[in-house]
């Protein structure tokens, strides 16, 4: 019962989430600046077992044509372990894979950790879902420097190993580390946070100009690239 209860939902998410987006790209559209974003949507392993959710999904993509594959990211909640995962049709973790792939090969979608770090999202699970990206927790932004930069060093470097990307997400002003020091030191590629941007059921344009001056002033990219070109 409790895993009809959370497919249900997951199915919910799916098309709302879906059509949503479909009426946010269209408004874009009209107000040009036809930049589709990448989305994201939670959702629980077991119901990425189930028939009904691959159904939807193709009904969605294929036939509704509500977004491209490529621009979806299913992200797996950290709040249930992949290895005890079995559904009503007696699906395990050897299926799990198997529909991740197929999900994969088939509808270009992509695959993410979510909340990397805490509860159950561990370097296991890197090998069980084989993602995309990693989305690490926020409250390792607050460690203790140290110990924080050498967690941050060996995520993003995951890239070699895993063939994954890092997101770190939760990023502001709080923050033990500034955004130069992520991006410049430590190589991070992917920050959300609402000092960055915050998020909003519209696809708006890119950031304004004075917006990125500032970026470009605190990462100081702006004198490297007049040497360069100098």
């Amino acid at each position: 019962m409790l895993f009809n209860c959370i497919t249900e939902l997951d199915l919910y998410i799916l098309e709302t989430a879906l059509k949503t987006y479909k009426e946010a790209t269209e408004k874009a559209k009209a107000e040009r600046y036809d930049d589709k974003k990448m989305l994201s949507i939670n959702v629980y392993p077991s119901s990425i077992l189930r028939t009904a959710y691959e159904n939807l999904l193709i009904k969605l993509i294929r036939r509704q044509k509500l977004i491209s594959g490529k621009k979806l990211m299913l992200e797996i909640s950290e709040k249930t372990l992949l290895p005890s995962i079995v559904d009503h049709e007696g699906k395990g973790l050897e299926s799990f894979r198997s529909i991740a792939r197929k999900y994969r090969k088939n509808y270009d979608v992509k695959f993410a950790v979510d909340d990397f770090g805490v509860g159950n999202a561990s370097m296991s699970r890197l090998e069980e879902v084989d993602p995309t990206y990693v989305k690490v927790d926020r409250d390792i932004l607050h460690f203790e420097k140290k110990l924080g930069r050498s967690i941050i060093e060996y995520l993003v470097d995951l890239k070699y190993d895993f063939n994954c990307f890092t997101i770190l997400e939760g990023f502001d002003e709080c923050s033990n580390f500034s955004l130069r020091e992520l991006v410049v030191e430590l190589g991070v590629e992917y920050i959300q946070g609402h000092s960055l941007g915050i998020a909003t059921p519209e696809i708006k344009a890119r950031l304004d100009k004075e917006q990125c001056e500032n970026i470009f002033e605190i990462l100081n990219w702006r004198q490297s690239s007049n040497r360069n070109s100098g």
